[in-house]
């Protein structure tokens, strides 16, 4: 998954300033969507859910997967992502959405939410 974000990333900014994506997917794990949530700065980004939810019910999108980056290069995820990552989780689950992965990029590697047993 952690390709699939890089390939719509703004790679020159990865390490520059934080930035949150969302992959909308259908039934068959096809990539039907995706939106840039936000630009932050160097080391937080405000995610609004309204965003992330109403770009998933417009394209139909069954499942979702976010991603945020750290140009701090720390792959390390903080108490703000973690509770971030709850909260997308429980919304998803009100509206039938799966959420599969949270993901933090740095440039040479990732980190994986789910991979990680994190929800």
């Amino acid at each position: 998954m952690d390709r699939t974000f890089r390939r719509i990333w703004d790679l020159e900014e990865l390490e520059i300033r934080e930035s949150f994506y969302a992959l909308y997917l259908n039934t068959k794990l096809d990539v039907i969507g995706y939106r840039k949530i936000a630009d932050g700065g160097l080391d937080t980004v405000m995610v609004d859910m309204r965003l992330i939810m109403s770009s998933a019910l417009l394209c139909n999108a069954t499942k979702i997967a976010v991603a945020h980056n750290h140009p701090s290069g720390s792959l390390k995820p903080s108490c703000a992502d973690r509770t971030l990552t709850n909260r997308i989780n429980e919304a998803a689950k009100v509206l039938d959405i799966q959420l599969l992965d949270h993901i933090i990029l740095i440039s040479e590697n990732y980190y994986s939410f789910r991979d990680e047993g994190e929800f």
